[in-house]
């Protein structure tokens, strides 16, 4: 065939296509068998988007044309392999129409069309990537991209970050697990995500990397058990919302925060384990420092006796662990409890001689002790209890021998160890024992002698614990025998 003829030809099968209101590219064809279109892989090309189709049918040959219905379509580089199979690369300008199309392969006069094959999709759209800041620690981060248009095998790009793992939950939400080496630069990066059917979608900026903090010294080195004091951490990279941890029994509370310093409010409970605790800084952005070994745990100040009567009675006590450099200033909460005297041991410890007053009410007192810069403030510390009262104690006869009684009153103290004091006033009677039961029952064991005047005696009782002693008038009558 002379080259006028194919070109006319070839002219001829254009003009064909065209008229139906197709986008063609041509070739040189070279054959008139019948054409036919069954199948095209993928079948989807997100609009915007350039896409390598592979189209299966009859009766291709080299120069076949191939044409997209609806207008939009620009083709490029088609390889025919062979008379089934060919191989071409479409692009949906970005406002091509979505939804169906035909795809229709010419080969001179011939030409099959497979309807409705190829799906025009919406390409993706980035709203937000939380969190949208992140520091280059190397370890790995879980953010969530939502959106629209997600497609189950989107692929990620977040700069310089290393993507390990990306889920698609739904059109709008898909979770990646990425890491940000050392290596990564500080600042803003772009976002990229692109859809299997070539759709893209780019947001400039939307995540910043920024360094991991670091620690260069802490303010406090030690810490008791029930102290509250200020740790002032000085390093850099500190962002606000920072949060500081150092294990459990220690509650940290960020108080101010600028990049190199954070303040923090630390309360040691009264239980927490004694030892070396790790002080660890961590950012928003999952950047985290610690300072190994930085803070010792000791134990509070107690009470060696905890527990004082009322009656304006002077109680004697000592306080040991810490030991104390100097003479602390030592004061408790509430009205009644005043320290009269104070005095440090060759060991650190402190003696202290508490004065309660007749008023004072029965309550847990907060005791606040200070020693230079440091402070404890221990709840529960002391508590002022009433002093027993005997409201029934039986009469006994002369020449009672070891007689044991049941006496009733109040605020008696149960002691494992200890038993009350109990004395009755006046002579020719002896308590050889007491034992308390309950709070309001107490057993007394006492001899009376036949020459023990009769009458009415006083009762003096002291409790084990607390060391509270009241005396009841008049409350046990010696009778004749």
């Amino acid at each position: 065939m002379s080259d006028w003829r194919k070109a006319t030809r070839r002219v001829l099968a254009a003009i064909a296509v065209a008229a139906t209101g197709l986008v063609v590219v041509g070739g040189t064809a070279s054959a008139s068998d019948p054409v036919s279109v069954t199948g095209i892989a993928p079948h989807q090309l997100a609009a915007g988007a350039t896409r390598t189709f592979t189209i299966t049918g009859a009766g291709f040959q080299p120069g076949a044309v191939i044409a997209v219905s609806g207008g939009g379509f620009s083709v490029a580089h088609t390889k025919v392999t062979s008379a089934t199979q060919l191989t071409t690369s479409l692009h949906a300008a970005s406002g091509a129409a979505l939804g169906a199309r035909s795809v229709t392969i010419t080969v001179l006069s011939h030409s099959g069309t497979l309807a409705g094959s190829l799906l025009v999709a919406s390409p993706p759209t980035l709203v937000s990537i939380l969190p949208g800041q992140v520091a280059r620690s190397g370890h790995e981060r879980r953010l969530t991209l939502t959106g629209t248009h997600f497609e189950h095998g989107m692929r990620v790009r977040l700069g310089a970050g290393r993507i390990l793992h990306v889920t698609v939950s739904s059109a709008t939400t898909a979770t990646l697990v990425a890491s940000f080496p050392h290596s990564t630069s500080i600042g803003a990066h772009d976002v990229t995500v692109t859809n299997p059917d070539g759709g893209v979608a780019h947001d400039v900026a939307a995540l910043t990397v920024d360094a991991v903090p670091a620690i260069t010294s802490t303010s406090v080195t030690t810490l008791n058990q029930d102290e509250t004091t200020t740790e002032t951490i000085t390093g850099s990279g500190f962002l606000p919302g920072v949060t500081v941890s150092i294990g459990p029994g220690i509650t940290a509370t960020v108080t101010a925060v600028s990049p190199t310093h954070v303040v923090a409010t630390l309360r040691a409970s009264a239980r927490t384990t004694v030892g070396r605790r790790t002080i660890t800084v961590t950012n928003t952005d999952g950047g985290t420092a610690a300072r190994r070994r930085a803070l010792v745990v000791d134990y509070a100040p107690i009470f060696t006796k905890w527990a004082v009567g009322d009656g304006a009675v002077a109680w004697p006590t000592s306080l040991g662990r810490p030991v104390f450099a100097t003479v602390p200033t030592l004061s408790f909460s509430g009205a009644g409890v005043t320290v009269a005297s104070m005095a440090r041991s060759a060991r650190g410890e402190l003696s202290v001689h508490l004065t309660i007053a007749s008023a004072a009410s029965p309550t847990w007192r907060t005791m606040t002790l200070t020693e230079g810069a440091r402070t404890w403030v221990v709840p529960r510390a002391l508590k002022v209890r009433l002093p027993p009262t005997i409201t029934r104690f039986p009469s006994l006869k002369q020449e009672a021998t070891f007689t044991t009684v049941k006496v009733r009153g109040a605020h008696f103290e149960v002691c494992a160890r200890k038993d009350p004091v109990v004395t009755i006033s006046g002579t020719g009677v002896t308590v050889n024992m007491a034992s308390t039961a309950l709070g309001d029952l107490m057993y007394v064991n006492v001899t009376v002698s036949p020459t023990a005047p009769v009458g009415a005696r006083d009762v003096t009782m002291t409790n084990c614990d607390s060391g509270g002693t009241a005396t009841s008038i008049g409350v046990f009558t010696v009778i004749a025998g």
